[in-house]
C-alpha cells in the first residue's frame, strides 16, 4: 500500500509494498539503481532522501566504487518511512496541501484567462479567413 512521506514540506510517496520485501527471499543486496528502481523511486529522489538522513544505509566495499543496500537497511528504511507516514505531522501536512489545492483551482476558474472563459472561434476564423 502506497504511504505519503511529507519531508521539510517536500511530499514523497513510498511505493514499496511488503510483499516486495518477502519476494527477495535470497536477502541479497541492491545497487541504488536496483533499490530506486524496486521502490519506484527516481534517483534524484533517492539523493534527495539521503541528503536529509532518510535515506536507507549505504554499504560501502572498501577498495572499489561498489555501494550496496542490505536487505536488513532495506527493512529498517520501510519501517522508518512507514513510521514517518503515519506521523500526525504528515497527516496535517497532506490536509494543508489538499486546502491549497482546492483553493488555487477555484482561484484558477475565476481568472478572466482561464479555458471556460475563452470564445469559440468559428472554424473560418482558425484558418485565417474572415
Amino acid at each position: 500500500m502506497p504511504a505519503r512521506v511529507v519531508i521539510d514540506g517536500e511530499s514523497y510517496e513510498c511505493q514499496m509494498v511488503a510483499q516486495d520485501i518477502a519476494s527477495d527471499e535470497t536477502g541479497r543486496s541492491l545497487t541504488i539503481p536496483e533499490f530506486c528502481k524496486l521502490e519506484r523511486l527516481s534517483k534524484a529522489t533517492f539523493y534527495n532522501l539521503k541528503k536529509r538522513g532518510l535515506a536507507p544505509a549505504v554499504l560501502a566495499i572498501p577498495g572499489s566504487n561498489i555501494r550496496r543496500i542490505t536487505a536488513a537497511a532495506r527493512a529498517e528504511w520501510y519501517a522508518r518511512m512507514r513510521e514517518l507516514a503515519g506521523g500526525e505531522a504528515a497527516q496535517l501536512e497532506h490536509e494543508r496541501r489538499r486546502e491549497l489545492t482546492a483553493t488555487a483551482g477555484k482561484l484558477a476558474a475565476q481568472s478572466p484567462n482561464h479555458m471556460s472563459r475563452r470564445r469559440v472561434r468559428s472554424a473560418s476564423a482558425r484558418r485565417g479567413r474572415r
